[in-house]
């Protein structure tokens, strides 16, 4: 038994996924899981509460100014997680561009923020509906602003997000503590709002407060704010882009199926896209080491993107086919009687999942590190574009079965054009360690010679 554990511990492709996972990735995934955790674990308690206390009018108006004042969140998070987070792990022992980095990022979403309370602020004057929720919108905008501001991108780009995560989880769970504890009758919907945004506010204050002590501070200018807005567009347009495909099949239900169809494809890519995160925390953990060595060496930074692709598929072939197993006790459990339409939708989405977890890898671990931005927004948009007309025909044909092969067949696009480009283009890792090994052939023919 020693023996095989040895001969296991020395094989080198074992060797090489143990390499990539040190000490600083290991903290980075458990802190993005404990987060991951916790946005799982707070709805939880929240929901049935305060479903319960508000009523279904107070709560439905909660949940409407939640998904509106989530549009600017959108825009003033922009693609900074990505871009910005980069910028930092390229940049990471320069406390100087780190300076500017920051102060670009933050005059940036500055920026953003008020020209989304412009447009808010004339929706509001124009729209009758959003009138109508006075100021209780614009305490949902000051919410999600807030958590829009949030620099947790610059401790993932430094790889110390265990403090951030610390502080974070500590002052949501006392918000929503307050939450259960005031909020006690329709009348405190606004409470809801107000106590989370004000929790979500103090935490976005103490970690950027905490950044300015390892880094000199500096006030954002017109130049600065503007270069990290065009850093970023690629990928801001990278993530609407996954967006027009990946959120467009419940709409396409809507208006072409019945609402029941609606319900059991959406409870089944709700599950989906739980499973996908699992996946995604973890290459997200890599995300900074993959941009620092993509600046610093390329021969390794090529290594990591193999290997991290090689491995989020492996590990999610065998846990994709042992959820493809349990579908029907997974969704009786979860959903619970007449939900028997969901387990096939379901087991169509676990293809998604698996295609995910080659997909983002070679995005995430190569593409963005190395700058190729805009190759991944077009290799996305052209997808997307691809998947609505064929999603409105299988749709019309075959309801929620049918929207399920289209965000397949999208996905399977993508994978296709993200091993074909590179490759032709002689700049994907797989080439490269192709080339890697021709040279080590010709080195060691020439010194036998």
């Amino acid at each position: 038994m020693k023996s095989l554990v040895r001969k296991l511990w020395n094989n080198a492709p074992v060797n090489a996924v143990v390499g990539i996972f040190d000490q600083k990735v290991i903290e980075t995934a458990v802190a993005l899981y404990s987060v991951q955790a916790i946005n799982y674990l707070l709805p939880l308690v929240t929901i049935p509460y305060l479903a319960r206390v508000l009523g279904p009018d107070a709560w439905g108006q909660v949940m409407f100014v939640m998904a509106i004042a989530a549009f600017v969140h959108m825009v003033i998070n922009f693609s900074f997680e990505l871009s910005a987070t980069r910028e930092v792990a390229q940049n990471r022992d320069n406390a100087v561009e780190l300076g500017r980095i920051v102060a670009g990022v933050m005059g940036a979403r500055f920026v953003l923020s008020l020209a989304s309370v412009l447009v808010i602020g004339v929706a509001q004057l124009t729209i009758e509906t959003l009138y109508d929720l006075g100021w209780m919108l614009w305490l949902g905008v000051f919410w999600f602003a807030a958590m829009g501001f949030h620099p947790f991108w610059f401790y993932l780009g430094i790889e110390r997000v265990r403090l951030a995560v610390t502080i974070d989880v500590s002052v949501r769970t006392v918000g929503v503590g307050l939450v259960i504890l005031l909020v006690n009758a329709p009348g405190d919907a606004w409470m809801v709002l107000a106590l989370q945004g004000s929790a979500t506010a103090i935490a976005t204050v103490i970690t950027t407060t905490l950044i300015y002590r390892t880094i000199p501070f500096e006030l954002p200018t017109i130049v600065s704010s503007i270069a990290s807005l065009r850093k970023g567009m690629k990928l801001f347009v990278f993530r609407a882009s996954t967006g027009l495909y990946a959120m467009s099949n419940t709409i396409i239900l809507g208006f072409v199926a019945t609402s029941a169809s609606v319900a059991f494809y959406s409870a089944a890519e709700r599950i989906q896209r739980m499973i996908t995160m699992m996946v995604q925390t973890m290459i997200n953990a890599l995300f900074p080491r993959a941009s620092m060595l993509a600046k610093s060496d390329q021969a390794e930074a090529a290594r990591l993107a193999r290997i991290s692709t090689l491995t989020m598929l492996s590990l999610t072939v065998v846990g994709v086919a042992i959820l493809f197993v349990l579908t029907p006790w997974i969704i009786a459990i979860v959903l619970g009687n007449g939900y028997d339409e969901v387990v096939p939708v379901l087991r169509i989405l676990l293809l998604v999942v698996l295609l995910h977890s080659v997909n983002i890898p070679l995005g995430h671990h190569w593409l963005i590190p190395n700058g190729h931005d805009g190759l991944l927004t077009k290799i996305t948009a052209t997808a997307g574009f691809i998947h609505i007309p064929i999603a409105l025909v299988l749709a019309s044909q075959y309801a929620h079965i049918g929207v399920a092969w289209a965000l397949v067949g999208a996905e399977t696009i993508i994978l296709i054009l993200l091993i074909m480009i590179p490759l032709i283009k002689g700049m994907g890792p797989f080439r490269m360690r192709t080339e890697a090994g021709a040279e080590s052939v010709a080195s060691t023919v020439n010194g036998a010679d």
